[in-house]
């Protein structure tokens, strides 16, 4: 049975139905609306090819997140890009996304709201998507300011993400860019897959392109001509993100034999690893031990796949109710919000990220 939307997906999804008459639990069925829809606020975020606002429906008053693809400052700076290569790079992380959260609807997965093909913004061309707003931002900043997380939290939010992409592989929908960045805490402190402008959509088998993020690339990603598959990419990506919620930190540099933690994978000197990394963060459960070692396994073909991982003894152990992680995760931010939003904003867009070498090609 198709898993139904959270209920603040499912209000923001009204909202279109009744200008629109969609179907509120589709994810991404809307109609196109236009950029002059809403009231676009403050910058929110930017990637390699869009760029992130704010915005408010004027109509029913719903507070959005409003992506446009082809505006960045990043692609412009980027000087191995001619301006037609970027636009054709834009156009393809639009049309992946677009596609992605059409084909998948899942209280954890990013709600595609609305979208249009053909704006302007400034003066310059771009693609919209009108998204779900999670106002608690990325579980990257998370993680900064806490650090490791108390393994139970780490533990449910773990199961929010594999849930997620469970539904998404049934889809034939394959992130390929799984990492802190791309999971975003809604209102509720609710995990939200997001930021599909890389994935493979429609299609299973190998692939011969590298692509991804330094830090979460699974080893077979480096070695492009015996070709990887996408949805074991996306295990050990999901594996890395698992282990920096319980630990704080990622389990490897790169997945490569340059990365000392990775050899010890590689060798299966499993007692090694841990001891290593036990030094400077928290001592985890066997079963959760057990879990990141199923999930990093080196060879491509013995790896689990995503719904093996969430038929793991790991998921058998409590998790925490809805309201149980948001009054837990309301507690321990307390401290961090009397920092000034302008400076935090800021802060945000500048910050140095965990193994962030991104890549596609």
């Amino acid at each position: 049975p198709r898993l139904r939307l959270a209920p603040g997906q499912m209000a923001m999804a009204l909202c279109c139905q009744q200008q629109c008459g969609d179907d509120p639990n589709r994810s991404g069925g809307a109609s196109p609306r236009n950029l002059g829809d809403f009231n676009l606020g403050r910058q929110l975020g930017e990637g390699a090819s869009a760029s992130v606002y704010e915005g408010l429906d004027t109509e029913f008053g719903v507070r959005v997140a409003l992506k446009l693809v082809g505006i960045s400052s990043k692609s412009a700076s980027n000087a191995l890009l001619t301006p037609i290569a970027a636009r054709s790079s834009a156009a393809t992380a639009y049309a992946n996304e677009k596609s992605a959260l059409e084909a998948v609807a899942h209280p954890h997965v990013l709600s595609l709201l609305s979208h249009s093909d053909r704006e302007q913004h400034k003066g310059r061309r771009a693609s919209l998507l009108v998204l779900e707003r999670c106002p608690n931002g990325e579980i990257y900043h998370v993680m900064e300011k806490l650090g490791a997380l108390d393994e139970l939290v780490a533990r449910t939010y773990a199961h929010q993400l594999w849930d997620a992409l469970a539904a998404c592989h049934d889809q034939l929908v394959f992130h390929r860019d799984i990492k802190p960045e791309n999971l975003l805490l809604a209102e509720d402190w609710s995990l939200r897959v997001a930021d599909f402008g890389l994935a493979t959509v429609g299609r299973a088998g190998l692939m011969t392109n590298t692509c991804g993020t330094s830090g979460y690339m699974a080893p077979e990603v480096y070695r492009p001509r015996g070709g990887h598959d996408p949805a074991r990419a996306d295990v050990w990506a999901a594996t890395c993100v698992t282990f920096i919620l319980a630990m704080g930190s990622p389990p490897v540099t790169t997945a490569s034999p340059e990365c000392w933690f990775f050899r010890q994978i590689q060798n299966n000197r499993w007692d090694h690893f841990w001891k290593a990394h036990e030094k400077f963060g928290p001592t985890l459960s066997e079963e959760f031990k057990a879990f990141i070692q199923r999930g990093l396994n080196p060879i491509m073909l013995a790896r689990p796949s995503v719904a093996t991982m969430l038929e793991d003894p790991l998921f058998k152990l409590p998790a925490m109710s809805s309201t149980e992680l948001q009054s837990y995760m309301q507690a321990a931010m307390m401290p961090h919000i009397d920092v000034h939003e302008e400076e935090l904003e800021s802060r945000d867009r500048k910050s140095t990220r965990l193994n962030s070498s991104h890549l596609c090609n």
